[in-house]
Protein backbone atom coordinates (compact mmCIF):
# COMPACT_ATOMS: atom_id res chain seq x y z
CA UNK A 1 0.00 0.00 0.00
CA UNK A 2 1.08 3.42 -0.59
CA UNK A 3 1.60 5.43 2.08
CA UNK A 4 -0.67 8.82 1.29
CA UNK A 5 0.01 9.47 5.22
CA UNK A 6 -0.92 11.39 7.75
CA UNK A 7 -4.53 9.52 7.48
CA UNK A 8 -6.42 10.55 10.19
CA UNK A 9 -7.24 8.16 13.65
CA UNK A 10 -10.57 7.29 12.13
CA UNK A 11 -9.13 6.48 8.72
CA UNK A 12 -6.00 4.22 10.50
CA UNK A 13 -8.64 2.58 12.48
CA UNK A 14 -10.56 1.73 9.74
CA UNK A 15 -7.71 0.81 7.02
CA UNK A 16 -6.51 -1.94 10.82
CA UNK A 17 -10.31 -3.54 10.09
CA UNK A 18 -10.24 -3.69 6.72
CA UNK A 19 -7.21 -5.50 7.14
CA UNK A 20 -7.92 -7.56 10.17
CA UNK A 21 -11.14 -8.66 8.15
CA UNK A 22 -9.15 -10.54 5.59
CA UNK A 23 -6.13 -11.72 7.58
CA UNK A 24 -5.27 -14.31 9.95
CA UNK A 25 -2.67 -12.03 11.68
CA UNK A 26 -3.52 -9.04 13.95
CA UNK A 27 -2.47 -5.26 12.42
CA UNK A 28 -1.44 -2.28 14.15
CA UNK A 29 -0.69 1.37 13.00
CA UNK A 30 2.68 2.55 13.94
CA UNK A 31 1.25 5.37 16.40
CA UNK A 32 4.18 8.37 14.72
CA UNK A 33 1.75 8.46 11.90
CA UNK A 34 -1.48 9.44 14.05
CA UNK A 35 -2.89 12.89 14.21
CA UNK A 36 -4.82 13.90 17.67
CA UNK A 37 -8.02 13.63 16.74
CA UNK A 38 -10.52 16.80 17.19
CA UNK A 39 -14.07 16.82 17.77
CA UNK A 40 -15.12 18.27 14.42
CA UNK A 41 -14.04 16.40 11.25
CA UNK A 42 -15.45 17.77 7.93
CA UNK A 43 -14.92 14.67 4.26
CA UNK A 44 -14.45 15.12 1.69
CA UNK A 45 -12.36 18.06 1.21
CA UNK A 46 -13.03 19.15 -1.71
CA UNK A 47 -16.54 17.97 -2.14
CA UNK A 48 -19.49 17.84 -4.42
CA UNK A 49 -22.85 17.11 -3.54
CA UNK A 50 -22.41 16.46 0.56
CA UNK A 51 -19.60 16.60 3.65
CA UNK A 52 -19.93 14.16 5.89
CA UNK A 53 -19.44 15.81 9.60
CA UNK A 54 -18.15 13.77 12.05
CA UNK A 55 -18.49 15.00 15.73
CA UNK A 56 -17.89 13.59 19.61
CA UNK A 57 -21.31 14.58 20.84
CA UNK A 58 -24.71 14.14 19.75
CA UNK A 59 -27.56 16.74 19.46
CA UNK A 60 -25.79 19.89 17.82
CA UNK A 61 -25.99 22.80 15.70
CA UNK A 62 -23.85 22.81 12.80
CA UNK A 63 -23.70 26.59 10.90
CA UNK A 64 -22.13 26.48 7.21
CA UNK A 65 -20.77 29.88 6.90
CA UNK A 66 -19.77 31.69 2.93
CA UNK A 67 -16.26 33.73 2.91
CA UNK A 68 -18.62 36.85 3.69
CA UNK A 69 -19.12 35.62 6.91
CA UNK A 70 -23.04 34.92 5.99
CA UNK A 71 -24.37 32.02 7.31
CA UNK A 72 -25.82 30.11 4.45
CA UNK A 73 -27.31 26.95 5.92
CA UNK A 74 -28.06 25.84 9.76
CA UNK A 75 -28.30 21.91 10.18
CA UNK A 76 -29.03 19.44 13.10
CA UNK A 77 -26.31 17.37 14.19
CA UNK A 78 -28.51 14.18 15.19
CA UNK A 79 -25.52 11.82 15.64
CA UNK A 80 -22.13 11.60 15.51
CA UNK A 81 -21.84 11.27 11.49
CA UNK A 82 -23.61 13.54 9.79
CA UNK A 83 -24.22 13.97 6.19
CA UNK A 84 -24.78 17.46 5.41
CA UNK A 85 -25.85 18.01 1.65
CA UNK A 86 -24.57 20.95 -0.34
CA UNK A 87 -25.28 20.34 -4.04
CA UNK A 88 -27.29 23.41 -4.08
CA UNK A 89 -24.33 25.86 -3.03
CA UNK A 90 -22.70 27.40 -4.79
CA UNK A 91 -18.67 26.85 -5.97
CA UNK A 92 -16.36 28.54 -3.23
CA UNK A 93 -14.71 27.93 -0.02
CA UNK A 94 -16.87 27.60 3.49
CA UNK A 95 -16.76 27.09 7.12
CA UNK A 96 -18.35 24.80 9.08
CA UNK A 97 -19.11 25.88 12.69
CA UNK A 98 -19.82 23.52 15.46
CA UNK A 99 -19.58 22.53 19.07
CA UNK A 100 -17.40 26.16 19.43
CA UNK A 101 -14.98 24.44 16.81
CA UNK A 102 -14.65 25.63 12.79
CA UNK A 103 -13.24 23.97 9.91
CA UNK A 104 -12.96 25.45 6.01
CA UNK A 105 -13.88 23.29 3.32
CA UNK A 106 -14.30 23.79 -0.05
CA UNK A 107 -17.51 22.76 -2.50
CA UNK A 108 -16.87 22.19 -5.92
Amino acid sequence: MRNYAPFCAVCYRTIEAVIEAHSDHPVSVRAEHLIPESSLRVCPNPATDFVDVFVNQKDGMAEIIDMNGKVVMSVQLKNEVNRIVISNLPNGMYVLRANGESRKFVKQ
